[in-house]
């Protein structure tokens, strides 16, 4: 496996994109399309553009998203994802990347997108999802 700073970082914008929500209310994992992630009570679970899932911590979902009237924030339903700036790099082999506070692992192959967001957390997203949740800014 090659090392992350190999990899050609390029800017890229997620798009406003509508999701549905649900709050973990137990410790639990969710099957993610790139493995198995642990959320914990108070972490967002989103079902996205084709019916994938992952889970994001409360603190990371609640300024990325914003929910859509009627439903307030911290509540099941649906939300929007709002447009912000990430870092991206596709993936030229197989990659897998921990995720922080032992909350499991993500697997990517040769053609997923790794996001690095603001924070600098990581994400590893299919190129299929990224391409229609991403824009890449010039």
């Amino acid at each position: 496996m090659k090392a992350l700073p190999d990899l050609d970082w390029q800017k890229a914008r997620k798009r406003e994109v509508l999701v549905l929500v649900a709050f973990c209310e137990k410790s639990a994992t969710v099957p993610t399309l790139e493995g198995t992630v642990r959320c914990v009570p108070g972490d967002a679970i989103l079902t996205g553009v084709l019916g994938e899932q992952w889970p994001v911590s409360r603190e990371l979902f609640e300024k990325l998203y914003d929910p859509i009237l009627p439903v307030a924030m911290g509540k099941n339903g649906q939300y929007r994802g709002l447009s912000h700036e990430v870092d991206a790099a596709r993936l030229t082999h197989q990659c897998q990347i921990l995720m922080p506070a032992k909350r499991g692992s993500l697997k990517g192959t040769a053609g997923d997108w790794l996001v690095r967001q603001q924070d600098g957390s990581l994400g590893i997203v299919a190129s299929d999802i990224f391409f229609k949740t991403y824009d890449f800014i010039e």
